[in-house]
């Protein structure tokens, strides 16, 4: 049973929820994934892109050269190195929660060790306690598997803790984990997408986080 006492820890999501990755990230990939399509890439298959591993479905649309795919967008985004930005709000949340000595973490479908690059950039790194890349879990969200791993390095009960994120993945995944759920909707989260999948929370702008969890 999901705990009701303020959380002992939360755990974000981060493109789309912390920083605005989805963006720069598909225009540097769009190129490539329509060259490899040998067609424009629609809006929808991008869609389908958002929040999950590139990795597993570049296997479904790419059988033989999935990983070629997937490495020549990692090796554009070393090459081009792109400025990504916080959402507003988000380094001011992430100083009151490290005040509050609340414990954070980042569990994600993005690569850990770009993940920890752009923390560098954004001086956030000595924030969280740990971080869960695509590459640290054989299953991914919506599977509870990334923020169980989390959980456990934390030795913190998943009852006890809040993930938040922007697409629907991320609120299955809470559930599946028996965690807390809140739906980000400053970034790429969609309020009736969000809403549909009914999570705990609904946070409209980053401090949302502290007003509804802390009262603050």
């Amino acid at each position: 049973m999901i705990s009701d006492s303020l959380p002992e820890a939360i755990i974000f999501d981060f493109d789309g929820t912390m920083v605005d990755c989805e963006t720069a990230t598909l225009r540097i990939a769009i190129p490539v994934i329509s060259r490899h399509l040998g067609r424009t890439v629609l809006d929808s298959e991008l869609e389908i892109l958002k929040g999950r591993v590139w990795k597993e479905e570049f296997r479904k649309w790419f059988p033989e050269t999935y990983y070629e795919v997937n490495n020549e967008i990692i090796t554009a985004w070393g090459e081009t190195d792109p400025d990504i930005g916080p959402y507003n709000g988000i380094s001011e949340i992430l100083k009151h929660l490290r005040d509050k000595q609340i414990p954070m973490a980042i569990a994600s479908s993005r690569e850990g060790h770009l993940i920890r690059e752009t923390l560098s950039k954004l001086g956030w790194s000595s924030y969280f306690e740990t971080i869960v890349g695509q590459e640290d879990t054989e299953k991914h969200k919506p599977e509870p598997h990334p923020l169980l791993l989390v959980t456990d390095k934390l030795s913190i009960k998943p009852t006890n803790c809040i993930y938040i994120g922007d697409q629907p993945w991320d609120i299955r995944a809470s559930k599946a984990a028996n965690m807390a759920s809140g739906a980000a909707l400053w970034g790429e989260g969609i309020f009736e997408v969000m809403v549909a999948e009914n999570p705990d929370f609904l946070f409209h702008h980053p401090l949302d986080v502290m007003l509804q969890l802390f009262g603050e």
